[in-house]
């Protein structure tokens, strides 16, 4: 059943006049369209505009934002040890920005984000004769738990009889799996940090676009539906932006790697030796930089 936002705060605005509360309310929707609910943050919101007498049900016309500030990627580490799993959440806190990283100030669509550590692996599938280099990101919390990593692993072929390689295909982590794609089929690549139009394909790097809630990996937008329960239709738009250069670009292996927490952490002004250890434990986040590279050779093959 698939149920449109405008229809969600008509049940909303319905829950609101039986004297519910946001939470029971995003709880009732969910029993009632099985899939379709709006974030508690959400629901709250529109409990707000209706509590002071605005029962409109349409948004002004905003430029593709979400309704929320999003999670935003952040360190791995906490005091120099994977500590974030045992953050204490509940659905509430779970829902939007949390605890997450800030983002920075929005200053209108591809506004440059704060950094944040990309962590990398490369491995030589030899299955396949390939080598995947796989880029890793890390998230405080998604809209269901604590602790959340997502990848996206450009995987290089061999031209026959030369020691030419070329990228063939990309793979995107998709909501506990991965989907894979053509290079060559990916809409938004650009050549440099010059060139960051949309619709330029077969360059040298893709754009990837985050989803809002549960993070998955896309390469094209979608701004038409801002609810939790659409897998690929999950928000994601290019509101923030973030080339990772060199300083944040970081092993994702049981390697030390130099990291500058003063361009994640603006209070701080120290550089601190940090590594990603193996045996860390992310819940149910169970794609870190070290499970994913044992495991990626046999993903897609």
């Amino acid at each position: 059943m698939k149920v449109s936002p405008r229809e969600l705060r008509v049940l909303l605005l319905h829950e609101f006049r039986l004297g519910r509360k946001a939470t029971e309310a995003t709880s009732n929707i969910y029993g009632t369209t099985g899939k379709d609910v709006p974030s508690i943050r959400t629901a709250q919101r529109w409990f707000n505009r209706f509590k002071n007498g605005n029962f409109e049900l349409d948004d002004l016309p905003r430029p593709g934002r979400p309704l929320e500030t999003p999670c935003y990627p952040d360190s791995a580490t906490q005091d120099g040890k994977g500590g974030h799993i045992q953050m204490n959440g509940s659905p509430a806190a779970l829902t939007g920005a949390g605890t997450c990283n800030n983002p920075g100030e929005w200053k209108g669509p591809r506004t440059w984000g704060n950094p944040f550590p990309t962590y990398y692996t490369v491995k030589y599938c030899p299955g396949d004769n390939s080598w995947r280099i796989t880029y890793s990101l890390y998230f405080k919390h998604d809209a269901t738990h604590m602790s959340d990593w997502e990848w996206v692993s450009v995987v290089w072929w061999q031209d026959s009889g030369t020691d030419n390689w070329y990228r063939g295909y990309l793979l995107q982590s998709y909501h506990k799996g991965q989907k894979a794609e053509r290079w060559g089929d990916i809409q938004n690549t650009f050549a440099g940090r010059n060139n960051l139009d949309d619709n330029n394909k077969n360059e040298d790097h893709p754009k990837v676009f985050v989803g809002a809630f549960k993070h998955a990996m896309f390469t094209t937008k979608k701004t038409s539906v801002n609810v939790l329960g659409a897998p690929a239709d999950e928000f994601r738009s290019d509101d923030w932006r973030l080339f990772p250069w060199d300083d944040v670009m970081q092993d994702g292996l049981d390697i030390p790697g130099k990291y500058l927490d003063k361009h994640i952490r603006s209070h701080l002004d120290t550089v601190t030796l940090i590594f990603i250890a193996a045996h860390w434990n992310w819940g149910v986040a169970w794609s870190s930089p070290a499970n994913i590279y044992g495991d990626i050779c046999h993903r897609w093959n």
